[in-house]
């Protein structure tokens, strides 16, 4: 009885080390995909507090299912070709990009994290003359499994610059090979008549390309975009 014991010690000393191994190994991959240490493995409960109850289909019942859906159903997450954020506040936004990120990611997934005025800045000012064009960077962006873009701004891109091709290039191929991309906005996403206008005016997506300018149109959940709207 007592070695039983003792072999029954041992395997549950050796289930806490595994998995504090894997704990460990999950948190030092969000680090290498550019996750803060303050948003790594967001739980369930604060992923779900930061949603906004009426768009997820009520406070109880459809916030519920809809982390669930996240935490727990691996297709429901890769079977969308965007994940775009927007509402609340940068935090808020960061707490449901990086949860999605990092749920992706623990499916042998590889990732990252970049900020969106960080590319606007770096494919507007990158030349050939550098060590990394513009290619270049357009080709470590399309190469991950799933990559974040945060706080996209509109406003931030210049009409007299290319960054609009750039990120449409990077899009449009990992929408074609069917990678997930995460895209937080600044601005609330709506479907506005104003807009709609604008946009088959071709005005629209003059600089920030056709891609986030089709993305700020589409305030639901499609079959290819999964959207969530923080508080």
């Amino acid at each position: 009885m007592e070695d039983f014991q003792k072999r029954e010690d041992i395997q549950d000393i050796i289930r806490i080390r595994r998995a504090r191994q894997m704990a460990l190994a999950m948190i030092k991959r969000g680090r290498e995909a550019g996750i803060p240490d303050k948003y790594s493995r967001i739980c369930p409960d604060v992923f779900s507090e930061v949603l906004v109850p009426e768009f997820h289909g009520g406070k109880v019942r459809g916030i519920s299912s809809f982390t669930d859906s996240v935490y727990k159903d691996k297709d429901f997450l890769m079977k969308k070709d965007v994940v775009s954020i927007d509402g609340g506040d940068v935090h808020s936004r960061n707490i449901a990009g990086f949860a999605v990120l990092f749920r992706i990611i623990s499916y042998d997934k590889r990732g990252m994290y970049y900020s969106c005025d960080s590319l606007v800045h770096k494919f507007q000012t990158i030349n050939s003359t550098e060590n990394i064009t513009r290619n270049d960077l357009a080709e470590e962006i399309k190469s991950y499994d799933v990559v974040m873009i945060g706080e996209c701004d509109r406003s931030r891109f210049n009409p007299h610059f290319e960054t609009g091709s750039f990120f449409d290039e990077v899009l449009s191929d990992r929408i074609t090979r069917g990678v997930p991309t995460i895209i937080t906005f600044v601005n609330p996403i709506s479907s506005d008549s104003s807009s709609e206008k604008a946009s088959i005016d071709g005005k629209f997506d003059s600089g920030c390309g056709r891609n986030i300018a089709k993305l700020l149109l589409t305030p639901k959940t499609t079959d290819t975009v999964l959207r969530i709207r923080t508080k």
